[in-house]
């Protein structure tokens, strides 16, 4: 059975049950012929007896392979014929220098409304499955983390919930902490609620109701969610005992 979502087709793997989306042009009409004969999905149709090659000899066996002990680069062409090929400083300045300015494809020409709106809902669809992850992370959130994980609890960072990023979750203690910069989000005890935040482009009453919302999404789902400001976080002067005693209340 298939089914429409965002940007494509989906369908399930009939051994596995992952989901297996399918894009393009002829989406509907692939994922529709290989749900009817049951195609597998490439992790299963590529393990155990579903291999091609399985019970099968590889045929290497006793021979050394051609590019053994060759240092660099060695494809096809210039197998046997080159005993090694490095790319100069100056070939990857010119391959860098390629795509820029006048040499993009893109140069002085823009994205469709239509295609932003499918770059945007297929960006949004790799966060919610958990493709990308958040790098960045503040010094109060670091310095949380590393308290936490010497006082022997189980510290997940960037721990997703729907697609959306929560700071710190304690696995030990269901527990996630949200750390909120005073500017960032706006602390109601610094900012008024009709503050234009131009990094965020929204009004701080509007940065307190994402906020909100996001915590509600973590309580719904089964999770204590608490929140630490960075001003409190700041002021306090023993760290380790403002967690401990912030944990239990």
């Amino acid at each position: 059975m298939i089914h429409f979502y965002i940007n494509g087709w989906l369908r399930y793997c009939p051994e596995c049950t992952n989901q297996i989306l399918h894009t393009g042009l002829y989406s509907k009409y692939t994922a529709k012929r290989q749900d009817k004969y049951k195609r597998l999905c490439n992790s299963c149709s590529q393990s155990g007896s579903n291999h091609p090659n399985f019970g099968k000899s590889s045929g290497m066996k006793g021979k050394i392979p051609w590019n053994k002990g060759k240092r660099g680069i060695q494809v096809a062409w210039n197998k046997g014929k080159m005993g090694w090929i490095k790319m100069s400083d100056i070939s990857k300045l010119k391959m860098s220098k390629s795509h820029e300015g006048i040499n993009n494809i893109m140069f002085n020409k823009k994205h469709s409304i239509i295609t932003r709106k499918k770059m945007s809902l297929i960006r949004k669809s790799a966060w919610k499955m958990g493709k990308y992850k958040r790098i960045w992370k503040s010094k109060g959130q670091i310095e949380i983390s590393n308290i936490l994980k010497s006082m022997g609890h189980f510290v997940i960072n960037e721990f997703l919930i729907k697609g959306k990023p929560y700071d710190i979750f304690i696995k030990n203690k269901n527990l996630i902490i949200e750390f909120n910069g005073t500017y960032w989000h706006c602390d109601p005890r610094k900012y008024e609620g009709n503050y234009y935040h131009k990094q965020q482009k929204m009004m701080a009453k509007e940065l307190w109701v994402r906020d909100k919302e996001k915590i509600e999404l973590s309580n719904n789902s089964g999770y204590t969610t608490k929140i630490i400001w960075q001003i409190d976080w700041e002021s306090c002067k023993n760290k380790r005992e403002y967690l401990i005693n912030y944990i239990k209340s």
